[in-house]
């Protein structure tokens, strides 16, 4: 459905879940200049004008929705810093960020998706993509930062798009979206207890899209 909203010079779209607490979804976006832009939902398929949440990001990478890792109710933000460390953007309840801190001490990932529950231990969970294509489970500990990390998956380096959208096939454990780069199918990673199934085909055309969220 057309939103009526046109986004251009952007570099990230983000579907952040509630996160002013009003009950109605929003989302993000970072412009090419490195601001992130929040636009609150309106319901209907429509959303109130952008304002600013943060003036640069331009040196954060690997940005996820990582769903409420703090335990304050507010979905939150988790991204790669210029140091290279996993670090938790809080949701201040509004439209912007809280304090941010460190979850994790920087490892290899070349793309990162938050997965939410996966591991159904109580704590938001991510997973990350090595430079060797391997899908790697890093959970998290509760006081919103992560543990360890185990792989769950291979063959992943020919995706260009990684998306978490809870549980896409109903079987009670969160999946992951991807998209092969270059022909636009659209793949779903079935999450399992221990890893992701077999991936199966459930979308072609999807390389007319330039980002998703």
């Amino acid at each position: 459905m057309d939103t009526g909203i046109t986004l251009n010079r952007i570099n990230l779209l983000l579907n952040v879940g509630d996160w002013n607490g009003d009950g109605r979804g929003d989302f993000m976006t970072r412009r090419l200049s490195g601001a992130m832009r929040f636009y609150a939902g309106r319901g209907q398929n429509r959303f109130a004008a952008p304002t600013v949440a943060a003036s640069d990001w331009s040196r954060v990478g690997l940005v996820t929705a990582a769903a409420d890792v703090t335990g304050d109710g507010f979905p939150d933000l988790m991204g790669r810093d210029a140091s290279g460390n996993f670090r938790i953007y809080p949701s201040n309840g509004h439209t912007g960020f809280g304090s941010s801190y460190v979850a994790h001490s920087g490892f290899d990932a070349n793309r990162q998706v938050g997965v939410g529950l996966m591991n159904r231990d109580g704590a938001p969970d991510t997973v990350v993509r090595r430079s060797n294509g391997t899908l790697w489970l890093w959970t998290g500990n509760g006081p919103g930062g992560l543990v360890s990390g185990r792989q769950v998956g291979s063959g992943a380096g020919g995706y260009d798009w990684l998306r978490g959208y809870g549980d896409v096939n109903g079987s009670g454990r969160n999946d992951v979206i991807a998209r092969s780069r270059g022909n636009g199918k659209l793949w779903l990673l079935p999450g399992t207890r221990k890893g992701f199934a077999e991936r199966r085909l459930i979308g072609t055309g999807f390389d007319t899209y330039d980002l998703g969220g």
